[in-house]
């Protein structure tokens, strides 16, 4: 069973950093205020396990998390702080019937990508969700 991006959306809402109504997953629909988007990482995942992949007791899901808030750049970079730092310490988290067993954070901090064309502030995290393999 892979780890799909509504497992990882539902994750991070049970983190209770945000309402699920405001996590969207692929894409984001009029780009409301307050808002969570979770995509697909695009980018091909290197999985180095001795004896090939048949003897991996994992998987690697990489997630990009777009925090997308508001007009104020400083409660957009607290709120993306506040979302890293629940993605950062996730353990042994079930999702979608799925356990987490650690993420892999790829910069120290979010990343600021500036703001959209309607001026709300928005800031990035990529993160490399390893899971229980059950295949």
């Amino acid at each position: 069973m892979i780890l799909t991006l509504v497992d990882v959306a539902e994750c991070i809402a049970a983190t209770g950093i945000a309402d699920r109504s405001h996590i969207y997953v692929g894409r984001m629909p009029d780009k409301k205020p307050c808002s969570i988007g979770i995509y697909n990482l695009d980018r091909q995942q290197v999985q180095n396990t001795v004896g090939g992949r048949t003897n991996s007791s994992y998987r690697i899901k990489p997630v990009s998390i777009l925090v997308h808030w508001n007009k104020s750049s400083k409660d957009t970079e607290l709120k993306a702080a506040a979302v890293y730092d629940a993605v950062a310490v996730l353990r042994n988290a079930q999702a979608g019937g799925n356990r987490i067993l650690f993420t892999d954070m790829h910069t120290d901090t979010p990343v600021d990508v500036g703001m959209d064309d309607g001026m709300v502030y928005e800031m990035v995290i990529e993160a490399d969700f390893y899971y229980e393999r059950k295949d």
